[in-house]
């Protein structure tokens, strides 16, 4: 049950880092297994996958960089931090 704990916690990272997205009053698509999955036909995915409007990229970052996540390289994704 180990790794239901993380996947679960890993599911409520996203849903809060989408629902600081919104309430940002930023315009983000997501993509990728949690579209797939937001569909209703759940898929596997161990990353969120958004695409953003260029001139709201700081936010956007700002908003990572203050949850759980951290930035491995300019122009890169981020990683949920350990």
């Amino acid at each position: 049950m180990v790794g239901y704990g993380r996947a679960l916690h890993r599911e409520n990272e996203i849903l809060k880092t989408i629902r600081a997205f919104a309430d940002a009053g930023l315009n983000f698509i997501v993509v990728g297994g949690y579209a797939v999955s937001g569909l209703g036909r759940h898929r596997f995915s161990v990353e969120l996958d958004v695409i953003v409007d260029e001139k709201d990229l700081d936010t956007f970052t700002k908003i990572l960089k203050e949850s759980v996540f951290e930035q491995h390289a300019e122009g890169a994704g981020f990683d949920e931090a350990n």
